[in-house]
């Protein structure tokens, strides 16, 4: 039994360590290729400045979910990411502000209202975050 835990508790970590990286990379590139993707592709200002706000929020979710790790790696003291956490949820619930400011100016209806559930979905989820923190 204990070679059992020897080779399938690694296994295990790796199982779970892995994708969270993974994500938190993917999440970054992505951010990367489509803010220049719509830059270069999309013609309307507004939209335009709506997919910025996106790539930045998924930008910043993809930083809050690598800090561990490269704090780990690094010299960085755990001891930032409570502040570095809270300036990046600050960030993301004011950027999601923004975005549904500027998404009331659409025409039409749906997209309106699926930007706005987006943006409103970011500020729950940050507004989360907080009452967890403070709990």
């Amino acid at each position: 039994m204990f070679h059992l835990m020897l080779i399938l508790f690694p296994l295990i970590l790796t199982a779970i360590i892995i994708p969270i990286i993974l994500f938190g990379l993917f999440s970054i590139v992505i951010s990367i290729f489509g803010g220049t993707a719509a830059a270069l592709l999309i013609k309307n200002k507004k939209v335009r400045s709506l997919c910025f706000i996106g790539f930045i929020i998924l930008s910043m979710i993809g930083a809050i979910i690598l800090f561990p790790f490269i704090s780990m790696y690094t010299n960085i003291p755990f001891d930032y990411y409570p502040l570095f956490c809270n300036i990046l949820l600050v960030s993301m619930g004011i950027l999601s502000t923004i975005g549904i400011s500027l998404s009331r100016s659409f025409q039409n209806k749906m997209v309106r209202a699926l930007t706005t559930a987006v943006f409103i979905t970011v500020i729950i989820i940050v507004v989360f975050l907080f009452i967890i923190q403070i709990i």
